[in-house]
């Protein structure tokens, strides 16, 4: 079972890290120079380290959370793909599973209402 909990935990993390590391490399800059310096203090961080010998809530909650801002990140930038709801739901879905791992999850709520106002904005209809 350790071992099993070990994999999940390493399998989450190293996704999670591949989409910043994703993110960075397509922003460019300052947002790509501090993403990685993220990822660095992440590497190294006593709680990260500790933690990953345990399946703990932190972990999925941001795993998710990571999926769930890619896949918004994606509705704001993209028109066309912020106008099929399909979009919107694999997104929510997303959020949802990071809700269900801890309660506080639900935050990303604002991330949701952020994204369909820039939206209702660029489109003009609600």
């Amino acid at each position: 079972m350790r071992l099993a909990t070990r994999f999940l935990s390493l399998a989450m993390l190293v996704i999670g890290l591949a989409i910043i590391v994703r993110t960075a490399a397509a922003g460019g800059g300052p947002l790509a120079f501090g993403l990685l310096v993220g990822l660095l203090f992440m590497a190294v961080s006593p709680l990260a380290v500790r933690d990953a010998h345990y399946i703990k809530l932190d972990l999925p909650v941001a795993f998710f959370a990571t999926l769930a801002h890619a896949a918004v990140a994606g509705l704001v930038v993209d028109p066309e793909r912020a106008a099929r709801r399909r979009s919107w739901l694999v997104a929510g879905l997303l959020a949802g599973f990071a809700i269900s791992a801890h309660y506080y999850g639900a935050f990303l709520a604002f991330l949701f209402l952020g994204a369909w106002l820039a939206d209702v904005r660029r489109s003009g209809h609600w």
